[in-house]
C-alpha cells in the first residue's frame, strides 16, 4: 500500500464525529435543575449543533459521522428534529455530511437519510455494501472516503472481507466504519491487524465511546473517535469532534476540538489530617471540595463551550474518624457543592468516602484482638505481601459474580486492583471496630 506521505502536497479539511445517540436525554439532578440547566442544554443534540458551527468556522470540506447518530429506532422522529437544524446550517455553508449506520441506528438512519437527502446528507455503504465517494479540497486536492453501514443490528463477521481494492493510488483513502475492534461481540468484530493491512490510509471508527487520543494522532491515524458528548458515567474526560487536515506533507493531522457542553470527571479530594467535630468537618469539607474543583478546572484548561462538569468525587486521606465523613456525606446538600468557575458549573453528583483512620498500625498489630488482626493484614498488604489474602478475595469475588451472572461481562481485576480494594475494605472495617471499642470503653 502506498504511504500517505507519497501523495502530492494537498490541503483538505474534514470534521469527524463519533457516536451521537441523538434522541437520548441526559439525567438531570436536582442541582442542575436548581441552576436552571435544561436537558437540551447538555444533550447530545447541543453537541451536534456546536459541531456544525465548528465545521463552518473551520471551513471544512465535509463532515464524516461514524455511526450511531440515532440512539434507538424509537427515537427516530426526535432525532430527526435534532439532526435537521444543524444539517441546514451545513447545507447553507456548502458542507456535505457523509455517515455510516451503526448497530443502534441500523433501522432509523436509512429512513432519516431519505428524508434529509436534500440537505446534503449521504448514507455510505447501505445494506452492508462498501461504498466510496471522492472529495475535492483546496487546489484540487482529493481524498477517497470509503464507508460501510450495518445491514442488521447483529453482524457476526468482519466487514473488511468485502472491502473493495483501491481504484486510485494517487489520492489518500479514508475508512469510515462502525465496528468492534479486537472484540468478539456480534457488532462487526474486526482485528487491528486487519485494519493495518487494509488499503486505507486512515481509519475513523465508531462504536466505542472513549476516544483513542493516541491512535488518532499518529502519522497514520487509526482509532475510535469517541462519542460526541458523554452519555454514560464512565465516559470521563474530553469528548467532541475532531478536525482532520490533509496537510502539505500529505499526512492527516488530527486535532480534538472543544464541542461538548457536558464533561464528566472522577476526582479525588484529600481530607488528610482532619481532626475535629462534625460541624467543623462540614465546613472544612465544603472548602476542600471548592478548592479541589477550582484546581481541576485550572489544570484541565477548559474551553468556553463547556457548560457543565459533572463530578464523581472520592474523598481520601487519613483522618481522625472516617465515620464522621460518612455522616457528612449522608447529610450533604449537593446544591452547596456546585461551584461556578469561569462560566462553567461544576456539579458534584456522587460522593464516596475512602478516607482511612489515623492509626498506628504497628502498635495496634501487637495486640491479640480483632483490630490487631486487621492491622496485621493491612501491614502485610502495604508491604507487598499477603498473596494468600488477595487470592482468597479474588475467589470470593469470582463466586459472587458467577452467582449473579456478571463475571463473564467484566474483566477480572488484577492483583494491584485487588490489593487496593482489600486495603480500602480493611481500613473501613478497622475504623468501625475501633469506634465500637471506644463506645464499649465509654460505657464501662
Amino acid at each position: 500500500m502506498r504511504s500517505v506521505g507519497s501523495f502530492a502536497a494537498m490541503s483538505l479539511r474534514l470534521l469527524l464525529v463519533g457516536d451521537m445517540h441523538l434522541g437520548k436525554q441526559p439525567r438531570l439532578s436536582s442541582t442542575l435543575q436548581t441552576l436552571g440547566i435544561e436537558g437540551a442544554d447538555i444533550a447530545p443534540s447541543a453537541a451536534w449543533r456546536r459541531a456544525a458551527e465548528l465545521a463552518i468556522e473551520h471551513e471544512v470540506h465535509a463532515v464524516l459521522c461514524a455511526g450511531d447518530l440515532v440512539n434507538q429506532k424509537e427515537n427516530c422522529f426526535e432525532a430527526l428534529a435534532e439532526l435537521l437544524g444543524p444539517l441546514k446550517l451545513l447545507q447553507k455553508a456548502g458542507i456535505p455530511v457523509y455517515a455510516v449506520a451503526g448497530n443502534h441506528d441500523v433501522e432509523a438512519l436509512p429512513m432519516i437519510a431519505q428524508w434529509v437527502e436534500a440537505t446534503g446528507f449521504h448514507l455510505l455503504g447501505a445494506k452492508g455494501v462498501w461504498e466510496s465517494v471522492e472529495l475535492v479540497g483546496d487546489d484540487d486536492s482529493r481524498v477517497e472516503i470509503v464507508g460501510w453501514s450495518f445491514p442488521s443490528q447483529v453482524y457476526l463477521e468482519s466487514p473488511l472481507a468485502g472491502l473493495p481494492p483501491r481504484q486510485n493510488t494517487k489520492i489518500p483513502r479514508v475508512g469510515l466504519l462502525h465496528c468492534d475492534r479486537d472484540g468478539h461481540s456480534s457488532y462487526a468484530p474486526v482485528s487491528s491487524a486487519e485494519l493495518v493491512a487494509a488499503p486505507v490510509d486512515a481509519w475513523f471508527l465508531g462504536h466505542i465511546h472513549i476516544p483513542d487520543l493516541q491512535g488518532l494522532q499518529q502519522s497514520r491515524p487509526m482509532g475510535y473517535l469517541g462519542c460526541l458528548s458523554p452519555i454514560r458515567r464512565k465516559e470521563v474526560g474530553w469528548h467532541g469532534p475532531w478536525l482532520a487536515t490533509l496537510n502539505e506533507a500529505a499526512q492527516f493531522a488530527l486535532e480534538p476540538l472543544p464541542g461538548s457542553p457536558l464533561r464528566l470527571e472522577s476526582i479525588d479530594c484529600d481530607l488528610h489530617g482532619f481532626d475535629g467535630s462534625l460541624e467543623a468537618l462540614e465546613s472544612y469539607f465544603q472548602d476542600r471540595v471548592r478548592k479541589t474543583l477550582e484546581a481541576a478546572d485550572e489544570a484541565m484548561e477548559l474551553k468556553d463551550d463547556l457548560r457543565v462538569v459533572r463530578v464523581r468525587l472520592r474523598l481520601l486521606g487519613a483522618v481522625a474518624d472516617p465515620l464522621l465523613v460518612d455522616q457528612v456525606i449522608a447529610a450533604a446538600d449537593y446544591d452547596k457543592l456546585s461551584v461556578p468557575i469561569h462560566g462553567r458549573n461544576w456539579v458534584v453528583d456522587w460522593l464516596r468516602n475512602d478516607c482511612t483512620r489515623q492509626v498506628d498500625l504497628q502498635g495496634l498489630s501487637r495486640g491479640h484482638d480483632p483490630p490487631a488482626h486487621l492491622a496485621k493484614q493491612q501491614l502485610q498488604l502495604l508491604e507487598g505481601q499477603g498473596d494468600d489474602l488477595i487470592e482468597a478475595f479474588r475467589e470470593s469475588l469470582r463466586q459472587s459474580a458467577l452467582g449473579s451472572g456478571r463475571w463473564s461481562r467484566w474483566p477480572e481485576p488484577d492483583e494491584q486492583e485487588l490489593r487496593h480494594l482489600l486495603l480500602r475494605r480493611g481500613a473501613r472495617q478497622l475504623a468501625q471496630l475501633l469506634a465500637q471499642k471506644t463506645e464499649v470503653s465509654g460505657e464501662t
